[in-house]
This record gives C-alpha cells, structure tokens and sequence, in this order.
C-alpha cells in the first residue's frame, strides 16, 4: 500500500511541474489589468498528498475595493462594446481555455483531487458555457409588448446592470 502512495505523490509531482506553460499557476490578484500580491498570504495545500501548491494572495479589503471600483470601470466599457466584439472575444477565450486544456486540467487536479479526467472534462464544459455565451452575445435584443392601453406599446431591452461582489462557495469535488 505505502508504495501505491509513493507512485502516486511521484506521479503527482511529476505532473504538476510538467505544465506545458507554467504561467498558467497564478498566485497573485488581477486587478486593473495587473497582477497585484497581496499583503498576507494563503496556502493551497494538494488535498492528494497534502504537499503545497503554492502559497496565494489574499485580497484584504482595500483590494476588493479597487478591484470593485476597476471592475466598475471595465463595465462601463463594457456595455459600449459591439456584441460581435464581445462574441469574438469570448471565442478567443473558449478557444484559448481548450488550446491550454491539459495544463488546465492539472491545475485543477493538484488544487482539488479530482481525477485527471475529470478535470479535463470540466475544463471542455467550461469553455462550452463560454462559446455558447459568446453566441448569446449576438442573439442580445429587446421586445415590443402590448399594454393594456391599445394605443401604447412597452419596449423591454436586456443590459448589463452593473458590478456584482460575491463570496460564494465551492463544495466540489
């Protein structure tokens, strides 16, 4: 059994440092369009073999203030932008997610334990939500609706309603 775990904390180790683009591992915080570190840190451990990943910024409060505020300005570009400039930019990510889909894949295994297959198959359904947002993106319309006054019409249009803050959990795999 001992030596099962050994071939495995190798076989481990040996595929967490074999990451084709290695930048991919990010420990720090992107705010305004560039990685910032944090003043205090946290540890992700492999829930595998409880060896450590890396050591991740955290983001205080004033962090998530200014990333609130530059994500507020991005919004505000945002919703100026052309939906095909939008679509094509969300394909390049879908495309780019699939292009790393393996280095992503390990990255998610050694931070989670969930099987390398697995991993990889959430990394296809990641960047199939995307695509199919990136299509949505042009499909973005409003509508003409009746009113009970029959010489009036209501018009409903979609738009962005701004920056949303949220904490949520994460309780998989």
């Amino acid at each position: 059994m001992l030596g099962n775990v050994g071939i495995v904390y190798y076989r481990f180790t040996l595929m967490f440092c074999s990451l084709a683009d290695p930048q991919l591992l990010k420990t720090e915080l992107f705010v305004h369009g560039q990685w910032l570190s944090g003043q205090t840190t946290f540890e992700v451990i492999s829930p595998i073999n409880g060896q450590l990943i890396a050591q991740v910024s955290h983001a205080d409060a004033s962090i998530t203030q200014r990333a609130i505020e530059s994500a507020q300005q991005a919004f505000n570009q945002w919703r100026k932008t052309p939906a095909q400039t939008r679509s094509n930019l969300l394909q390049a990510w879908a495309k780019l997610m699939l292009q790393h889909k393996q280095d992503l894949a390990l990255i998610i295994h050694a931070e989670q334990g969930k099987p390398l297959a697995e991993a990889g198959a959430e990394v296809e359904r990641s960047a199939e939500y995307v695509s199919y947002y990136a299509a949505e993106a042009m499909r973005i319309r409003g509508e003409v609706v009746n009113t009970v006054a029959h010489d009036q019409r209501g018009v409903c249009s979609q738009q962005g309603m701004g920056v949303v803050a949220a904490i949520t959990p994460w309780n998989f795999p």
